[in-house]
This record gives structure tokens, sequence and C-alpha cells, in this order.
């Protein structure tokens, strides 16, 4: 009798011991400091995300405060232009989940200037590979860099394209987009205004053509913009300058 009594004195101490080691790990919550929370909510996040069929997807991620979020990507030699999507947040422990349309995705606090994309299970990606899924603090943008000459085609395009921005101030950029051949030439030219939450130029196209509608919008990715319609069903508008052929599409910093 004493020894079995012994047996389930140890058996019990055993698996008491065991549910102790377990339950601290529950219990303790990891406590983001405030600083670093107002580092991320002040600032956007980017890097390059492997692609299965591109170079690399460039991302820009913006969290806020208001557990509203805004990320921009754009797929390397694609012709599509950059995806903008807005979504919302809920934080667990030191991981981010982001709700797109129901599509969701987890980033984790590295710092207060890193962030990591990870997976449904909020483990980060190990190996070689692994920072590849970081995304670093973006610096702030600085207006005059996105000035310069941008081209579609070549001289023996037909039309060839150049766009020339320049930075007036503040936020205010002067759009001139130029198209020639051989036969003729045609210019547009009007003002927009820089929006930095989703990094793109936006110009007023009636005030300066008033037979025609919609907002012309300048996006940025690495080296080039993207020119286009804030509103998609006003496309056509961007075919007036050129006997049908559009000034939309993507062009290279020169």
């Amino acid at each position: 009798m004493i020894q079995k009594s012994n047996y389930f004195i140890v058996v019990l101490s055993i698996l008491t011991l065991a549910s102790c080691k377990k339950d601290p790990e529950k219990s303790i919550p990891i406590v983001i400091q405030s600083q670093v929370m107002d580092s991320i909510f002040n600032h956007a996040f980017e890097g390059v995300i492997p692609c299965p069929d591109c170079p690399g997807i460039e991302t820009t991620i913006a969290i806020h405060a208001d557990s509203t979020l805004n990320k921009t990507l754009y797929y390397r030699d694609k012709e599509d232009f950059p995806q903008y999507s807005q979504g919302t947040w809920k934080l667990k422990d030191s991981v981010f989940e982001a709700n797109f349309d129901g599509s969701k995705e987890f980033y984790k606090i590295k710092s207060g200037d890193l962030l990591a994309r990870v997976g449904s299970d909020r483990k980060e990606v190990i190996g070689k590979l692994a920072k590849d899924y970081l995304l670093t603090l973006k610096p702030k943008v600085v207006l005059d860099s996105l000035a310069g000459v941008y081209t579609l085609g070549d001289s023996l395009s037909n039309p060839y394209i150049v766009v020339d921005l320049k930075h007036l101030k503040k936020n205010n950029f002067e759009v001139k987009i130029s198209l020639s051949s051989k036969e003729k030439t045609a210019e547009f030219l009007a003002n927009g205004i820089y929006n930095s939450d989703n990094n793109q130029i936006e110009v007023p196209i009636t005030p300066a053509y008033p037979d025609l509608k919609g907002v012309l919008t300048v996006q940025f990715s690495q080296s080039k913009i993207h020119i286009g319609t804030k509103d998609k069903d006003e496309a056509a508008e961007l075919k007036s300058f050129w006997e049908g052929s559009t000034i939309g599409g993507t062009y290279r910093k020169q």
C-alpha cells in the first residue's frame, strides 16, 4: 500500500508540474510598447515579396490607428497597373490580422521599423527566403524625386509618348504629356495634386479640357509611372488626344 501511495504521489506531481509549465505560456500576453505602435501607425512599410511568375511583387502597406489599413501591390514586368486596396485589421499579440474583403493576410511586428509577412499560422518564413518576406520602414516620399521625364515606346513608336512631371509647390504637380509621330503632334497639359494615401498624382481633366470629364491618375512604382483614370468607366477620355490611341499605360523613367 505504501508503494502504491508513493507512486500516486509521484505521478500527481509530474502532472502538476506539466500543467504549471503549460499554463504560463497560455496566459502571458505579448505587449507591444506604445512607441513601437506609434511608429507603425505613422509610417508605411515596403518590400518586394516573391512572385511565382514575375520578378517580384512591390508591396507597400500602411496600418492606421483607426483599425484601417491600405495596401498597394505592383507585379513587376506585368502590364497590369498597381493594385490599391483598403481593409481593416485586428491585433493579436504581435501579429496584425488584415482583412481585405474577406481575404486575410498576416503581418508580424518585428520592431517599429520592420514587419514580416507571415502565414495564417503566424509563423515566419525561415531559411534563405526569410528576408524576402520582410517589409521595412518606407522613407518619406521626396516629391522632387517623383519629377522627371517618363516615356512609353521609343522614337520609332507611333505615337511616341513622353510624360514630363514638374513639382510646383507643396503637393502640386504639372503633368505634361506629349505625343508625336512623323505626321502630327498632340499635347495634354494640366495640374494635379499628389495623394500620399495611394501614392499617386490626381489630375482633374475638366478644368483644362471642358469637353472631357474624369480624373487622370499618375501612379508610381519603382522607376515607373502608370497613367489611367480614377474611375475605370472614364478611361475612354484618355483616347481624345490622339485619334483613338490612349495616353494611358506604363512609362519608364529616363
